[in-house]
């Protein structure tokens, strides 16, 4: 494919084409044309941070139950010797 667009470019200078043919040629967006911009891109980061963010919360919750549940067993097994 790059051989093919290499050898089209060299053919359009060889036959001394100007610049917006070689451009066309290789499939340019004219500066004419308003840039794209396309909003889903940000909706899935925003998702992916709030799911990030949600997953570090419920570990952290987990982990304190988690840590809550061994301090109260530890202190029943202390109080009954």
């Amino acid at each position: 494919m790059s051989a093919i667009l290499a050898l089209s470019i060299v053919i359009a200078i060889e036959r001394d084409w100007d610049y917006d043919a070689v451009k066309i040629m290789m499939n340019e967006p004219d500066e004419n044309f308003p840039k794209r911009n396309y909003k889903w891109p940000w909706f899935l980061l925003v998702a992916v941070l709030v799911f990030a963010a949600l997953a570090v919360v419920w570990v952290w919750v987990a982990a304190h139950r988690e840590e809550q549940e061994r301090d109260f067993n530890a202190q029943i097994s202390t109080g009954a010797k």
